[in-house]
């Protein structure tokens, strides 16, 4: 189920959602999606139904979540000279 809601920036009112993905089975804690940036309600809404579908389909693309993944796997970047 999807949570609607408002907040206020500098360039005006904006819209997010919030949406119950699942629960975590070790910890028995919800685990939520949120999206926020939207211009209008139904836009927000449009977009937490299209969202269970990817995440279903395994076509979401969550860059943080990859980053996340990537830093506790033990990769570590370094500069290289003239970078």
């Amino acid at each position: 189920m999807a949570s609607f809601s408002k907040y206020q920036t500098k360039q005006g009112e904006k819209g997010l959602f919030k949406l119950d993905i699942s629960k975590d089975s070790a910890t028995g804690k919800r685990k939520t999606k949120t999206r926020r940036g939207f211009n209008k309600k139904k836009d927000a809404e449009a977009a937490a139904i299209e969202l269970p579908a990817l995440l279903r389909d395994n076509t979401y693309d969550n860059r943080n979540t990859l980053w996340t993944g990537i830093m506790r796997s033990g990769y570590s970047i370094t500069r290289t000279a003239g970078a």
